[in-house]
Order: C-alpha cells, then sequence, then structure tokens
C-alpha cells in the first residue's frame, strides 16, 4: 500500500509579495527574517494581509518587498530593539534568528561543545534582552520564538515527546537554545510578556541551511544526477522526526494569532509546543523533496550525507506528540 505521507501539498512561493498591504494591517516584525526558516515566516505572515518587517544586519533581495531594519542582533540593546517594535508598531515578533551559527553545530561531531560559551551567550543573551525590550513595548507585541525539539534531549523509541516532559538537553546546540527558550517561558509566565514558543523538529524544504542534513543532501544528489550515477553515501543510525519549513512558517502564524489556555505546563500567556508530527524516521529516505521544486532526476543508493553527524550519538529517536495547549 502507499504510503500517504507526506500529502500532496499546492506549491507555495517561498518570496513575500508586500503590495497591496493596508494601512491598518497588523505588523509582525521577524528577526532573522532573511534566514532559512524567517523567510518561510515573512511569507506565511504577509499571506495572511500581515506588514512585515525583517530585521537583520543586513538586507537581502530574497525578502526585498518588506521593509528591512539594520540590526546587529548579537549586540543590539534592549532600547535599540524596543525602538524597532515601537516605531514599526509590531503586534507581533517572532525570534527565527540563528544566533552565533548555532545550527552550524548541529552538524559538528561535538554538538557544538567547541563553541558552548559562544552558543550559550547568544543565544540567552539575545532573549533576556528581547524579554527586556518587548516588556517595555508600547504596543505589547506577542513573542514567537523558535526553539528546537532538541532542547528535550533524546527520546525513547515509540515515545513521542511533548511539552510536559522535563528537558535534558544532550548537547551544547541544545543547551543554548534551551537557555533562550527557558528565558521567554519565565518571563511570560511572570506576566513581562505573551510568548510561545516554537520547539522545531528537523525541518526540510526549499531553501535548506548548508549545514543542516538537507543542506548537505541536495549538492550531493544534484551532483549524483548530473553523472546519472547514485551516489555513495554514509547513512547513519539516528531516528529524527521532519516537518517542511512551509509548516513552521504556518504554526508560527497560528501562534500568534490564537488565544492560549492554560495546562500544567503552560499559562494562558506563556506556552512551549513541539512543533512537527508525531514519529521518528530513519535516514534512509528523504522525509520530502528539499529542492524549491521537484526531486533531482537521477538513481539514488541511499539518503544521507556524507560528513553529516547528528547531535545525539547513535540511534535515540526525535519525535514529536501533538501538543497539548489549546
Amino acid at each position: 500500500m502507499k504510503n500517504p505521507w507526506p500529502p500532496a501539498r499546492e506549491p507555495r512561493c517561498a518570496e513575500p509579495v508586500a503590495a497591496g498591504v493596508s494601512d491598518s494591517a497588523p505588523t509582525a516584525v521577524v528577526l532573522g527574517g532573511t534566514g532559512c526558516i524567517g523567510r518561510h515566516i515573512c511569507a506565511a505572515f504577509a499571506r495572511q494581509g500581515y506588514r512585515v518587517v525583517t530585521v537583520t544586519r543586513r538586507p537581502a533581495p530574497r525578502v526585498a518587498p518588506h521593509p528591512h531594519r539594520r540590526l546587529d542582533l548579537e549586540t543590539a540593546q534592549p532600547a535599540a530593539l524596543r525602538a524597532v517594535f515601537d516605531d514599526e508598531r509590531a503586534d507581533v515578533v517572532v525570534n527565527a534568528t540563528d544566533m552565533a551559527g548555532a545550527t552550524d553545530a548541529t552538524g559538528a561531531a561535538d554538538g557544538g561543545e567547541a563553541r558552548a560559551a559562544e552558543l550559550l551567550d547568544a543565544n540567552e543573551g539575545l532573549a533576556r534582552r528581547l524579554v527586556e525590550a518587548l516588556s517595555g513595548a508600547a504596543r505589547g507585541p506577542r513573542l514567537i520564538h523558535i526553539g528546537t525539539i532538541h532542547e528535550y534531549g533524546p527520546g525513547e523509541s515509540g515515545v513521542p515527546l511533548h511539552e510536559d516532559i522535563e528537558p535534558a538537553p544532550a548537547n551544547a546546540y541544545a543547551r543554548a537554545k534551551l537557555a533562550g527558550s527557558q528565558v521567554v517561558l519565565d518571563a511570560a509566565r511572570a506576566g513581562a510578556v505573551s510568548a510561545v514558543v516554537l520547539r522545531l523538529v528537523n525541518t526540510c524544504g526549499p531553501y535548506p541551511t548548508p549545514a543542516g542534513f538537507a543542506g548537505k543532501l541536495l549538492p550531493v544528489l544534484l551532483a549524483a544526477a548530473a553523472a546519472d550515477e547514485p551516489p555513495s553515501i554514509t547513512v547513519g543510525g539516528a531516528m529524527r522526526d521532519w516537518i517542511d519549513v512551509r509548516d513552521v512558517a504556518e504554526a508560527a502564524v497560528l501562534a500568534a494569532r490564537r488565544r492560549w489556555t492554560a495546562t500544567p505546563s503552560t499559562s494562558a500567556a506563556a506556552s512551549a509546543s513541539p512543533c512537527g508530527s508525531w514519529s521518528g524516521t530513519r535516514w534512509r529516505r528523504p522525509a520530502c523533496p528539499t529542492p524549491g521544486s521537484a526531486r533531482p532526476p537521477g538513481r539514488c543508493a541511499a539518503w544521507a550525507p556524507t560528513g553529516y553527524r547528528p547531535t545525539s550519538a547513535g540511534p535515540a529517536p526525535c519525535s514529536a506528540g501533538v501538543p497539548r495547549s489549546r
């Protein structure tokens, strides 16, 4: 029987169109809006009628239709951040940053341990400055903070992770991401900000980061297809859950728009939810097409890139359950 997952989807343009935005439209400010996840978040908010503003060190043509504010988020102080939010009349702020190149650490054999202090300072530091800025912002915008499922640590086979599980990060990358998420959740539970943390499983889809699994896989497949030869690829034993980055973007919009109610692990102002499906997948088949449109032609013997190492050792699964926050 043919596997019905992933379901067929209509093509969705990753590039936003800003024309025709109403003067009364709500504003979403996307920190890291030019990145591999941020650009899709910008597009998703724009499709829902939001005015979108990107904040990065430098602008990028791929999000050119949107207003851009130049700011170094590794050093920007709360007053500078608050000024941007107030000037742009922000209703939503999305933290889609990859502070200190944190994603690069996911492919490192040591999980980023050699850069542990740098990763922690950058991710936790921005979260603290962001919370301080938002706590005094004029319009009280909601914060959508993008975290990672790896904050929970390795899971057990067949047991999905969910927000009531005590986080137990297994490497420097995951500890740094958890520190940032925890700052946001603590501030929200104290009533300082309204915030939602989305802990993403591994992402795939158009324009992947070159440091991740899909980004390393793509050039290998393209080269093999051009040579009409099957790629020779080492396949790891790890299991991962996958989500299309465009679905992540839509989840961010939903998190910004809905009213949250309390659960045993959350308050009405603070929620942490796994963002993904329920099952881990062995790295032997593609979870979804990675290029911008179709899968490249040619034969393929295996589907994991040489040189990529997961951040957890061995075949430990990483899968997300359906979030309990409603």
